[in-house]
């Protein structure tokens, strides 16, 4: 099947699992001018999301239903692109250290996100990464740039779920590009468990449920953590869940490598690749679906690639971590 870049034309149509909605230019403007005045929510995120709550009955009802049937998991399969959201109409240059900028004074882009993530469930974050912060300010990070984590950049970062160590995984991740970069569009690769599956044998299926295989916590996580032993697959045939870290994660016996690498290669013969521009917004279901990144070459200029990023754990989600 081969790697396949969406054509984000979607007024062209497009085959594809991909669910998408584009904000109606109106709206984004209503509520781009209602987020100016929002509290900052790496002050007060309590009061921050309040204020998205409130927020929430001004999006579009055509937003509303999507929203909805996304978060009931109706006729979805697990990814989600929102596209025209508004964001900052001025940012300052792209974060070097991967925290937020104290010279971005306007929090558009995150009320973006947290208005969108009222409709799915709650914003939350882990002690050891980034600090506890709970919007994530993702863009390359000079001394890292080798690093195997959300702060590299020369690094292939591989096929992954979030936080894939933990028993305590997000429901839902969020991706919202600010900026692309002064170079080629760097795309979010997205691959479906259940397309993968489809291109395995019942062996290689039945290796990958069974207790086999080892995680470790990634680099940008301050505390070393390892799980193990654990299975990779997880649910059923028709709605298959994943526990994956290619970069961080050991086979514990040779048939379980074999399962493994052929998983890897099922994944890339079936992924996406969805390049993020400003105002595009990604949610992906974590049990159903793994992402990555390419290398590229930052710039360190001020103006590399930048997206904000949140978890999301959807409370009544009716899914058993495994």
């Amino acid at each position: 099947m081969g790697v396949r870049e969406l054509n984000l034309d979607f007024s062209q149509g497009v085959s594809s699992p991909v669910a998408h909605f584009v904000l109606p230019q109106a709206f984004r403007q209503h509520l781009g001018n209602q987020f100016l005045r929002v509290s900052s929510p790496y002050e007060d995120f309590t009061k921050f999301f309040g204020e998205m709550a409130s927020l929430r009955i001004q999006l579009p009802t055509g937003l509303l239903s999507i929203l909805g049937e996304f978060r009931s998991q109706a006729n979805f399969t697990g990814i989600l692109l929102l596209r025209n959201m508004p964001i900052d109409s001025v940012l300052p240059e792209s974060p070097v250290d991967g925290k937020h900028s104290p010279l971005k004074t306007t929090f558009v882009s995150e009320s973006s996100l947290g208005v969108t993530a009222s409709c799915l469930g709650s914003i939350f974050g882990y002690r050891f990464e980034k600090e506890g912060a709970l919007i994530h300010n993702i863009s390359p990070v000079k001394a890292k740039q080798k690093s195997l984590s959300n702060e590299g950049s020369e690094a292939d970062f591989l096929f992954h779920t979030e936080v894939a160590f933990s028993k305590d995984r997000p429901d839902y991740l969020m991706l919202l590009g600010l900026r692309q970069g002064p170079y080629p569009l760097v795309p979010t690769r997205v691959a479906r468990a259940v397309d993968a599956l489809d291109l395995l044998s019942k062996s290689d299926i039945k290796a990958l449920s069974e207790s086999r295989f080892q995680l470790f916590a990634p680099e940008s996580f301050a505390k070393s953590e390892t799980t193990g032993p654990v299975a990779v697959l997880g649910g059923d045939v028709d709605s298959p869940r994943l526990r994956l870290n290619l970069n961080h994660m050991l086979a514990t016996d040779s048939r379980a490598e074999v399962a493994l690498s052929h998983l890897a290669e099922a994944l890339e013969q079936t992924e996406y690749q969805i390049s993020l521009e400003p105002g595009d917004l990604l949610i992906l279901d974590n049990h159903k679906v793994v992402h990555g990144r390419l290398p590229f070459h930052a710039a360190f200029n001020g103006q590399d690639r930048w997206l904000q990023r949140a978890y999301l754990r959807e409370t009544s989600h009716a899914y058993d971590q495994f």
